[in-house]
C-alpha cells in the first residue's frame, strides 16, 4: 500500500469499502443495483506529514484502497465475533 501511496503521489491514502447503504423510502432501486460508494474504514491510513501538522487526515489528492469484503469485518457486537470466528480461512 505504501507503494501506491508515492507511485500515485497521493497527499493521503485510507482503506474502506463500498458501501451500498441508503436511508429507506430514499429510492426505488434494488440493492445490488446501487453504484454504492466509498466507506472509509478507519483501519489504515497513509498521510504527508505536512498535513498531519496542520491538524489535517486529507489533502487535494485522495487515494482509496479498497478492502475485500471477506477482510473488512467491523465487530461492534457479539454477532459479530461469533461472525468472524466462523469465516473459513479459504476466502482470507
Amino acid at each position: 500500500m505504501c507503494n501506491e501511496f508515492i507511485v500515485n503521489s497521493y497527499d493521503s491514502l485510507a482503506t474502506g469499502f463500498i458501501c451500498k447503504y441508503i436511508e429507506c423510502g430514499n429510492n426505488n432501486l434494488r440493492r445490488q443495483d446501487i453504484q454504492g460508494f466509498f466507506h472509509d474504514d478507519g483501519k489504515i491510513y497513509v498521510i504527508k506529514t505536512v498535513f498531519t501538522g496542520k491538524g489535517s487526515f486529507y489533502g487535494k489528492k485522495i487515494g482509496r484502497k479498497v478492502i475485500s469484503r471477506w477482510r473488512n469485518i467491523e465487530i461492534d457486537d457479539e454477532f459479530d465475533c461469533w461472525l468472524t470466528k466462523n469465516i473459513d480461512g479459504r476466502y482470507l
